[in-house]
Formats: structure tokens, sequence, C-alpha cells
């Protein structure tokens, strides 16, 4: 079976599952099968495997996702259709900055959709008075990043080992959270 008729097979499994109320995990696992390079189900597929991250409230994996969706080429309805709806989302999760960005987005690519750039002025209005009622701390020093190179891998990746060192610096295999699939890191 060619990639693609596989593809759009995990994408119909994918929603097979849910109206079967399937697992979460079930319906994940075929969306990131679905979701491959070349797949011509990519864009619904990552967009529906982001909505479950909001779902659960994993907002980074959703962040991600999203951040992937993206940077594809989508339709334009579906793009703005999208791109609002995730604005709502992270609004509702209480990340305004994420929502403001989708909401900017919308509106800069159609200033008449819906009311995406009320939207974005209300939440910048919103994010802005609530940054100058911030009741001012006394300064301090930043709490210093790790520089551990595995303390920022695992962040994003699952099952990191090293696989060599060189000039270059250190390669490692892992398993990309996201993506679910494994991955080579520098």
């Amino acid at each position: 079976m060619p990639a693609s008729e596989a593809a759009k097979a995990h994408f119909e499994l994918a929603n097979l599952e849910r109206s079967m109320e399937g697992g979460e995990e079930a319906v994940l696992a075929h969306l990131q099968k679905a979701a491959g390079e070349r797949s011509p189900v990519r864009a619904r597929a990552l967009h529906e495997m982001g909505q479950i991250h909001m779902a659960r409230g994993d907002i980074d994996s959703a962040e991600g996702v999203f951040e992937i969706l993206f940077r594809l080429r989508i339709p334009e309805e579906n793009r703005l259709e999208w791109a609002y709806g995730i604005a709502v989302a992270f609004e509702e999760k209480g990340e305004e900055n994420q929502a403001l960005e989708y909401f900017e987005l919308v509106g800069k690519a159609d200033p008449s959709y819906r009311d995406a750039v009320g939207q974005a002025k209300r939440l910048l209005k919103e994010i802005e008075a609530a940054a100058t009622s911030a009741p001012v701390a006394a300064p301090s020093a930043p709490a210093p990043e790790s520089s551990d190179p595995m303390d920022i891998l695992s962040k994003r990746y699952d099952d990191i080992q090293e696989l060599g060192r060189g000039a270059m610096g250190v390669v490692y295999k892992a398993r990309d959270k996201i993506l679910d699939r494994p991955v080579a890191s520098r």
C-alpha cells in the first residue's frame, strides 16, 4: 500500500476509534501515523492532534503541533477557521499570549474574519492591564537555565541516548514527544 493511502487509512482509523469511543492514545497513534511527511491528510491530522493535546491541558504539546501545522501550506479557509478555533481554545485554557498570537494571525490574513481583530485588541489590552497592575517585586536574579543538555532535551524528548561525540558536539537519539517518532538531535 502506498504511503499516502496508508496515511489516509490511519486517519480514517482515528475517526473510527473516536466514533467507537476508543481511547485517546489509540486515536493519537493513528493521527501521528496519518501526519507523515508527505501525507495528503497531514494538516487535518495535525489539527486534530493539537486539539486533543489542548483538551488534555498539554499546552506545550498542542503548541508544538500547531507550530508545525501553520508552517504547512493549507487552504486559506482552513487556516483562518483553525487559527481562530485555536485562539479560542488557548484563551479558554488561560493562555492569553498564545491566543493573541493566533487572533493576530487571523486578523492579518483577513481583517474582516469574524471578530479576530477585535478579539486581538481586547486581549492585548487585558494582557497590558495585567502587566501594569501586577505588584512590583524586588528585583531578583533570574533563575539560571540548566546548562545540562539532558535537562534541555528532556523537555521535548524521551528515551534519550547518546549516539556519538565529535568535533561538532554530541549527537543523541531520542523519541520526539510531539511527533512520536525517533529523531537524532545535536
